[in-house]
């Protein structure tokens, strides 16, 4: 794996987390209206919500697991660009792989013109040195 393809990897990590958010919002959501709908009905439809239930706290397990992986590959991201000599560099990269930062609000935040934006992250790339313990590691699920 490249540098850049294990920095990238806290974005998909990042969307992922996002989405099995939104998922669980979802699933909460038709719970209570399924609640609301069936009130006192029959042992059927409560077996209905028990199972959703289940997979709530499924995905929520799973969830949680995804925040930790997160955080734990943030912290092995901003220890790298901590080593950084250029402390411009050492900005821009964290910005863009710790804080997940869209490249025009990375701009607008330094005061730096897009494309000095993308010359000092190309510098920077070449400056960071990751263990290669970490570089083994695939910290994204598959799906």
């Amino acid at each position: 794996m490249t540098t850049k393809e294990f920095l990238m990897q806290a974005f998909e990590l990042d969307r992922l987390v996002k989405s099995k958010k939104y998922q669980i919002n979802l699933l909460k959501e038709q719970l209570i209206n399924i609640k609301l709908i069936i009130g006192g009905a029959h042992q059927a439809n409560r077996d209905s919500v028990d199972i959703l239930i289940s997979l709530i706290a499924d995905l929520e397990n799973e969830y949680l697991q995804d925040v930790i992986r997160l955080l734990y590959l943030k912290t092995s991201i901003a220890t790298a660009i901590e080593k950084i000599e250029n402390p411009t560099q050492r900005l821009i990269l964290n910005e863009r792989y710790v804080h997940l930062k869209h490249w025009n609000d990375i701009a607008i935040d330094t005061n730096y013109s897009w494309n000095a934006v993308h010359k000092i992250h190309r510098t920077g790339l070449d400056s960071i040195v990751i263990d290669p313990e970490l570089l083994n590691e695939k910290h994204v699920p598959e799906s």
